[in-house]
């Protein structure tokens, strides 16, 4: 499953679901109850991926409900975008109950995925491009993206060093002046931010932990009470009044990717 959008650094992500690992979430579940809920798999799903690539386990904890619907733009209102400040993206994260050295851990999952050039073109081409970003590496990315407009699936990965591995080099690359998004490069030219970026790059295993524990809490926003949400009797579909099956949520399938989100 490819994820694709204009939102910050997941944001024209790539994320691979391993079926088998579904099917194993759905199986395991089945077992405790006869009902599996959507997010659950997206959670599950999440969690795998970081794990099968290096990344830190974390406790995936079960039983939310599923909303009524699932829109594309209600997800983008709540997802930092490229060119975000700090303050933008605090903004977000505040509300949710995050603090400011939550979010830097939670952005470290910009060491995996790709972003569309569209989303940092401006930084390497153009009347005002950044000087921060590290020459040669801007080379690379006005090679990489010479043809975007042509070709919109042109893209970058976020982590140019080590792209297949959940590790801290995303800290390490905004130290060098090589992070792909403004919204990146920004946590690590920011006063308030650039400590937590100068930890992680120097101790991988606190940047493991602290993301673990991000990504416990992250599981826990916005659970919905009995008249908020559902327990569905298929994930992609939402139930009826009387109990049975409704006509398959068609959203499930084009958003999926827009809540698989780190």
């Amino acid at each position: 499953m490819y994820k694709e959008r204009g939102t910050r650094g997941s944001k024209s992500e790539v994320v691979v679901v391993d079926q088998k690992r579904v099917n194993k979430v759905h199986d395991n579940h089945r077992a405790s109850h006869s009902l599996l809920r959507k997010k659950h798999i997206l959670a599950q799903s999440t969690h795998d991926v970081v794990t099968m690539i290096g990344g830190p386990s974390y406790e995936v904890k079960l039983g939310r409900k599923d909303g009524f619907e699932s829109k594309a733009h209600k997800v983008r209102e709540n997802l930092p975008l490229p060119n975000h400040t700090v303050h933008d993206m605090m903004s977000l994260f505040q509300k949710k109950g995050f603090t400011l050295k939550e979010m830097v851990a939670l952005s470290g999952a910009h060491t995996i995925g790709i972003s569309h050039c569209k989303d940092f073109i401006s930084r390497v081409i153009g009347p005002q491009p950044d000087p921060d970003i590290e020459a040669r590496y801007a080379e690379v990315l006005k090679s990489l993206c010479k043809d975007y407009t042509v070709n919109e699936t042109r893209g970058s990965f976020l982590d140019p060093v080590t792209p297949d591995k959940f590790d801290n080099m995303y800290y390490k690359n905004l130290e060098k002046g090589m992070g792909l998004l403004a919204s990146d490069h920004i946590l690590f030219k920011y006063n308030s931010t650039r400590p937590f970026v100068e930890l992680y790059a120097n101790d991988q295993t606190v940047f493991f932990e602290d993301f673990a524990r991000a990504m416990e809490k992250l599981g826990m926003v916005g659970v919905k009470g009995d008249k908020d949400g559902e327990v569905r009797r298929r994930c992609d579909n939402l139930n009826k009044p009387n109990g049975s099956v409704a006509e398959p949520d068609k959203s499930f399938t084009s958003n999926i990717s827009f809540e698989l989100n780190l």
